[in-house]
């Protein structure tokens, strides 16, 4: 379970084997999130600065991509 105080944008799941939900934010749009799932445990946090810039990373790889999409779906 991520501390709310470390992680202001995770949430709290009980009983559903998730322990971390990170939201996938680019310029203010979310973009999807990920879910941190397995042995129940707590995060350090190194962890939890990881999973958020993993989540920033993959927010920003996923804006790219659409707008790839975009730009493709344009010239054809």
């Amino acid at each position: 379970i991520v501390d709310s105080q470390q992680a202001p944008h995770a949430l709290r799941l009980r009983s559903t084997g998730v322990h971390g939900v990170f939201p996938l934010l680019h310029e203010g749009s979310l973009l999807g999130v990920l879910l941190v799932a397995g042995e129940r445990r707590e995060f350090s946090p190194m962890t939890v600065r990881f999973l958020q810039q993993l989540a920033a990373h993959g927010a920003l790889a996923l804006s790219n991509a659409n707008a790839y999409a975009a730009i493709r779906g344009q010239h054809t």
